[in-house]
This record gives C-alpha cells, structure tokens and sequence, in this order.
C-alpha cells in the first residue's frame, strides 16, 4: 500500500516547462538577492550599536583593585625616591595626588578609567613636586 501511494504521488507531479521553471528560478535568485542585502543591512546597524556601546562601556570602566595598588604603588615609589625626609613626605603625597586628580578629572585615583592606567602611570613617573617660592 506505501508502495503504491508513492508511485500514485510521483505520477501527480507535474514537470515544469523550461520557462516556467526559468521563472521559478528567476524569482527565488531574486528572493535570495533582497534577503541578503536586508541581512548584510541589519549587520551593519548591529555593528554600528556595538561599537557605540564599546565606546560607553570603555568610558566607564574604572581601574580594578590591582590597578590602583599598581597606583599605590608608583606614587609611593616617586615620593621616596624624591624625598629622605620622613616628615615631608606627607606633603608630596597629597600634593601628587592632587594633580592626578585635576589632570585626570576624577574625585579620587580610585576613579581612574582603565584606559588611562598607562597614561597615570606615565604621569606619576614624570612628576616633579613643585618648587615653594
């Protein structure tokens, strides 16, 4: 009984003529072609919203734990490479703190981008305090 009903659905199957079957081919090529560029589109405003937000999130992200010891650290290195005296270092270390904070426009180190870690880090190593007058 399967066996018949297949050949009975085969006979039901009609051929296309060249033309027809040219113009169903035609039109799914065309189909495919508008499909595509639709998605070759919408790939494009995906990646365009990505990078956008990238670009927010990169602005965002401030120093992790390590990277503000790794702060701590060159600060400290600078101050007493500066200075012997015990009782002045205080002073600089305010001080140095204070120009991180205005020349990285942030509240506290703690607030560093992560993007600027070299920078500061290049920043701290060049400092010099400076002179009283």
């Amino acid at each position: 009984m399967l066996v018949d009903e297949y050949y009975t659905v085969k006979e039901k199957v009609v051929p296309l003529s060249k033309n027809q079957a040219l113009e169903t081919v035609l039109l799914t090529t065309a189909d495919l072609v508008e499909d595509t560029k639709a998605i070759k589109h919408e790939q494009h405003e995906i990646r365009k919203e990505l990078s956008m937000i990238n670009e927010k999130v990169e602005d965002q992200i401030t120093l992790t734990s390590g990277e503000q010891r790794a702060v701590q650290k060159e600060v400290a290195i600078k101050i007493y490479e500066i200075e012997n005296d015990a009782t002045a270092r205080p002073k600089l270390f305010r001080e140095l703190h204070r120009e991180i904070k205005n020349r990285f426009a942030v509240a506290s180190y703690k607030d560093i981008r992560r993007q600027d870690l070299q920078m500061v880090l290049n920043f701290i190593r060049s400092w010099f305090p400076r002179k009283a007058s």
